[in-house]
């Protein structure tokens, strides 16, 4: 009988450490997972900020050519007034 609980404590013994094998490989793998994760995800926030940064220099350039042709527009409304108010109106008028 000595002999068959010792066997039975080396399987359970064996068992327990061939679980704790698997479970060890299964959580090395999902930790090398989530590293690869974790590495793509920052690869991509890299690549976004860059695209940010070049969007925000196109909108600063673009915000910069509407004021100056908001700026050409008001200056050749004045220069059309003006020229309006030195035209005399034709006589069909």
């Amino acid at each position: 009988m000595a002999f068959v609980n010792h066997h039975k404590k080396g399987l359970a013994v064996g068992c327990l450490s061939s679980y704790i094998k698997l479970r060890n490989q299964k959580e090395k793998k999902m930790q090398e997972e989530l590293e690869e994760r974790l590495t793509e995800l920052e690869i991509r926030f890299s690549h976004q900020a860059l695209q940010v940064e070049e969007l925000n220099d196109v909108v600063i350039e673009c915000h910069k050519r509407i004021d100056h042709l908001v700026k050409e527009n008001q200056r050749l409304a004045k220069m059309l007034e003006t020229l309006a108010e030195t035209l005399e109106e034709s006589p069909d008028e």
